[in-house]
């Protein structure tokens, strides 16, 4: 198990922002002012773009043993992913 706590915020709302996806959903309802109520839903393709807190939006980055930013470093591979995690204590 995994406990996601954001170094920005601190709140435990972990994200995963993903670019060129193809989503279906079933629609259940439609009103007549025209709101959708959706069901089912189903994701196809697309790549992960990177993961962040989903509450303040603070973006997962790699750092250097000094605490620093590693430049282009976004966290976008789910063994990235990991890492940062059991890096921080976060995961078992």
């Amino acid at each position: 198990m995994y406990e996601f706590t954001c170094p920005k915020c601190g709140e435990h709302r972990l994200e995963e922002v993903m670019i060129d996806v193809t989503v279906a959903s079933k629609v259940t309802d439609v009103s007549e002012d025209g709101d959708v109520d959706y069901g089912e839903q189903s994701n196809e393709d697309g790549t992960v773009e990177r993961y962040q807190c989903m509450d303040c939006g603070h973006v997962l980055v790699e750092e250097d043993d000094d605490g620093t930013n590693v430049e282009h470093t976004t966290v976008t591979q789910q063994s990235e992913l990991a890492a940062w995690l059991k890096k921080r204590g976060m995961l078992d």
